[in-house]
């Protein structure tokens, strides 16, 4: 008996087969190499849509060995690491793009203050993530890494979806994975076909913030 199709094209249909195979063999992809295009490179993988497919390589192997991060605030970074099970590589690279490593850097919009500290809480993020003093060096990036660890589990491990939704939203991210058909949300906001909100901030930041995790990552020893 061969695999449902799902009144898939041939092709998706290609695609799906192989990816099965390679679930099958348990191959999967420890890269996040990203292109100039902010297109990562090669294999293949699936999001929670089970009908979407994607020529990304977005997720890591659960049993694959952390590099610890040897950088700024090494030790609350890699502390806030572990309490939340989220790669420490990672969490410098949401900062790194974030603050620059700045812990009372602010963003504003006009008079009004949109984000504070290293991984630039929103106020009332920060309030429902148990911060109380969102400059405070290790509340800030405790908070981050468990909103970062949340949007993760969220988006079924897709980290270019993730970094997509700290910057954006969960619920813009969802708009454009699935479509406002079925979120019943902005009618404007269709299906992407990677579920990356098409605005150029955004991509750009899923962007940068990949590079930055290669960049930590070829400098560990």
């Amino acid at each position: 008996m061969g695999l449902p199709r799902y009144n898939m094209t041939e092709e998706d249909y290609g695609l799906y087969s192989k990816h099965v195979e390679r679930l099958n063999s348990s191959i999967m992809p420890n890269s996040l190499y990203v292109n100039s295009k902010g297109m990562p490179k090669s294999d293949y993988s699936f999001r929670q849509d089970p009908f979407s497919i994607s020529k990304e390589p977005v997720r890591q192997r659960e049993n694959h060995p952390r590099q610890s991060y040897t950088g700024q605030y090494a030790d609350e970074i890699n502390a806030a690491a572990d309490e939340h099970g989220i790669d420490s590589l990672l969490i410098a690279s949401v900062i790194k793009q974030e603050s620059g490593f700045k812990p009372d850097a602010t963003s504003r919009k006009g008079t009004k203050v949109l984000a504070k500290g290293l991984m630039q809480l929103m106020p009332a993020t920060a309030k429902e993530l148990g911060v109380t003093d969102i400059y405070d060096v290790n509340q800030n990036i405790s908070g981050g890494a468990r909103y970062l660890k949340q949007m993760m589990e969220r988006f079924n491990g897709d980290i270019r979806l993730a970094l997509a939704a700290y910057n954006a939203g969960p619920g813009t991210v969802n708009d454009f994975l699935y479509g406002t058909n079925k979120t019943g949300r902005n009618p404007r906001r269709r299906k992407t076909k990677d579920g990356i909100p098409p605005y150029a901030e955004t991509q750009q930041y899923v962007t940068k913030v990949l590079n930055n995790y290669n960049y930590f990552k070829s400098s560990v020893k």
